[in-house]
């Protein structure tokens, strides 16, 4: 037979965005007003949730580094060392990993990636937007994010490969 793992998830993280609204009849009958709350409430939530995720549970737990060659820029051969390390270290396969990287890194490394490079706007799929995904390299999704260091500071983390089944998190309300 075939063993299966359980895998646990520690729920410690709470987030709220509060407002501090004066005339709440305006608010219930304007939904232009109400989306701009919503929307608010809904990037700060999403913000603090991928603070969390970004530096605690995916920059904290990089064990393969790979050192590049010049600061904030990703290229094709680097990313591939990167893969490579994963694949040997964990079996993963490429379909099974995400890339995220700061604005900097991404915006450094794109020339290189040349037709590797697939942006968001020439996949066809408009719904790709809404959960952060800017394209992909070699089957990778590409998130960017500010999360990553970009000053280019010796030790920092710019861009970080992982598992994509190796998070996990639970949402009461999505």
């Amino acid at each position: 037979g075939s063993a299966e793992s359980v895998a646990t998830i520690t729920v410690n993280q709470f987030y709220t965005a509060a407002f501090l609204i004066t005339d709440v009849a305006k608010l219930q009958t304007n939904s232009d007003l109400q989306r701009h709350y919503i929307e608010g409430a809904g990037y700060a939530l999403l913000s603090a949730f991928e603070t969390y995720a970004a530096g605690t549970l995916l920059q904290a737990a990089t064990t393969n580094d790979v050192t590049l060659g010049t600061d904030n820029t990703v290229t094709a051969a680097k990313l591939q060392e990167g893969i490579a390390a994963l694949m040997v270290d964990n079996a993963f396969k490429p379909g099974q990993m995400a890339l995220a990287l700061s604005p900097e890194a991404w915006a450094a490394s794109v020339a290189d990636w040349g037709a590797l490079y697939f942006h968001h706007s020439a996949t066809g799929n408009p719904t790709i937007l809404t959960n952060g995904q800017i394209g992909s390299i070699m089957g990778l999704p590409i998130y960017v994010s500010d999360d990553w260091d970009g000053d280019g500071t010796t030790g920092d983390e710019t861009a970080t490969l992982w598992n994509k089944n190796a998070v996990g998190y639970a949402m009461q309300n999505e």
